[in-house]
Order: C-alpha cells, then sequence, then structure tokens
C-alpha cells in the first residue's frame, strides 16, 4: 500500500480468482475525496509488464480520478497471457477474470453510481485484450489501445500465444488468424462501444491497426484511429501517448 500525504490513494489489493485458483495482485488508484464512482477503468498492462507500471502515471490518475469521478483498476495479467483464457493451462485463466471475477470484487467494495461507465484501456497486449474483450463483451462505454496487437500473426511471440491456445500447434497461424482483433469484428456488425487507438508509423504493429481502422470504417463503427509520424514498439511511446488517450475517454 501506498500513501501520500497520509492518506491512502494507491491500494494493492489480492483478488481471489476462483476458475484459477490463486489470488492475482491488483492496483487501484483512487482519489480518497471521490465517495460515488461514476467510471471505471480497467488498465491492461503490456507483454512481460505488471500492474506496477501504471504508478509511472500517479499524479495524473489521482488528479483524473478527482476531476472525473474515476475508479482506476490495474489487475496483474501475467507475463504473457494476452489476456485469454488458455485451453492448455488452468492457471492462465485471464479473460474470466477481467471480465467476470474482478468485476464483482469492485462492484462489491466500492459505491459505484448507478449507470456508471465502464472503460478498458491496454498497452501492446493489453491492446489486444482491451479490444478483444469489449468486442465479445460489450459492456464498455470505451476501449482505448496504445500499439495493440491487432493482428496475432504479427505478434513477436506468435509460438507462446499458439501454445496457449491449442495443443496442437501444426495449425497455429490459423489459430491466431480467428484469434486477432481482426477477426471479431469482421464476424459482427457495429456495436456501442467506442474505440480509440494509437500507434507509431514505425511500429512494426503498425499495418495491423492501419488494418483494423479499415475494417471498422467499413462496419461503420464509433472509432478514431491515429497514427503517429514517429514511434516504435516501446515503452517511451507509450508513456507520450498514454496521457492523449486518457484525455480521449474524459472528453467523450
Amino acid at each position: 500500500m501506498l500513501h501520500l500525504n497520509g492518506i491512502s490513494q494507491v491500494v494493492t489489493a489480492d483478488v481471489y480468482s476462483q476458475k484459477m485458483k490463486k489470488t492475482i495482485p491488483v492496483l487501484i488508484i483512487k482519489a480518497p475525496s471521490i465517495d460515488t464512482i461514476k467510471n471505471v477503468v480497467y488498465l491492461l498492462h503490456g507483454y512481460g509488464g505488471a500492474p506496477e507500471s501504471w504508478l509511472d502515471f500517479k499524479r495524473l490518475l489521482l488528479k483524473t480520478s478527482k476531476q472525473h469521478n474515476v475508479l482506476f483498476v490495474a489487475p496483474d495479467g501475467g507475463n504473457n497471457s494476452y489476456y485469454l483464457d488458455a485451453k492448455t493451462n488452468s492457471q492462465v485463466q485471464y479473460e474470466t477474470f477481467i471480465v467476470k471475477e474482478l468485476p464483482i470484487h469492485i462492484d462489491t467494495s466500492y459505491f459505484l453510481a448507478k449507470n456508471f461507465k465502464k472503460v478498458i484501456i491496454g498497452h501492446s497486449m493489453g491492446g489486444y485484450g482491451a479490444f478483444r474483450l469489449a468486442l465479445i463483451y460489450k459492456s464498455y462505454n470505451f476501449a482505448g489501445a496504445i500499439s495493440g496487437v491487432m493482428d496475432l500473426t504479427a505478434s513477436s511471440n506468435k509460438e507462446e500465444i499458439i501454445n496457449l491456445l491449442v495443443e496442437d500447434t501444426v495449425n497455429g497461424l490459423d489459430v491466431l488468424d480467428k484469434n486477432s482483433v481482426m477477426h471479431y469484428v469482421s464476424s459482427q456488425s457495429k456495436d456501442t462501444t467506442y474505440y480509440e487507438f494509437i500507434c507509431g508509423r514505425r511500429d512494426y504493429l503498425a499495418e495491423g491497426n492501419k488494418e483494423l481502422a479499415k475494417l471498422f470504417k467499413e462496419k461503420k463503427f464509433n472509432f478514431r484511429y491515429t497514427q503517429t509520424r514517429f514511434g516504435r514498439h516501446t515503452y517511451r511511446y507509450f508513456k507520450k501517448q498514454f496521457p492523449k488517450l486518457l484525455e480521449a475517454f474524459i472528453t467523450r
């Protein structure tokens, strides 16, 4: 637990996952002056990351929490889970945790406004998780991503993802294609979520993000895609772009 000015503002909670049979650390950030929460924002870290990475934005998140009645919830998504329910590993069931188990903890631990807004934002692996879960469950008002892995066939961790999804890896690339964000968009009509995503032109994932934007446009989704002139797939780029993505949510 961290303290600022003697008041608990940032807390790490251990939330038990019934499906994985283990506790998952979850970083929770909320300005102490807020009673009724109007926005719950789930923050999904990238590959090899951890909830603590969001502390790089601690002052910004606390300020946003205070001004706009926001509760920020940053769960540990494992080293390489891609926020999936793995077919091959019972200890990697993060889709169920993020969508079902963690919201129950939040609902019972905090006083939420009757019509609170539910938001999901992620970086890289977390960007994939945010968009995929928003497309499947349709329970989020806003989904945001920075340098998201929208096309799994372009991921630098293809073998790891395949091993999570299937035991027989012979048709691995087909499995990646069927679990890419584009596949979920292609198989449905427009939904009510607003999608905001950012990627640098020099990022090796830029082409997949660009193709997703084209597909969103064809399907008449409510979205905005920004491809910056510069920017590679780096944590430094993520840190620069996250405040812009957060502002996009606030001004919606």
